[in-house]
């Protein structure tokens, strides 16, 4: 059931999780369904590549954090260094 307060364009998400409505100024535009796909090998495979995905997020952000810091630690390894 959509919110009376609400102003706008806003969705409404249906029970199921696959569906939702859309909803101007409080009058339905329309409903709408979420496509779904059967993939049985889906949650294996989910499951499998999880954690080469968070070493690979890992090095990415390492990268950044390295990049960024760069001018401080350059010069603190040429203090050690001279």
């Amino acid at each position: 059931m959509p919110d009376p307060t609400l102003a706008g364009l806003y969705a409404v998400a249906s029970t199921n999780g696959s569906a939702f409505t859309l909803y101007s100024e409080g009058k339905e535009e329309g409903s709408y369904e979420l496509p779904v796909y059967k993939d049985e090998s889906g949650r294996m495979k989910q499951v499998l590549l999880t954690p080469p995905a968070v070493v690979a997020d890992a090095v990415i952000v390492g990268g950044i954090v390295a990049l960024a810091t760069l001018p401080w630690w350059w010069t603190a390894l040429n203090d050690v260094v001279h």
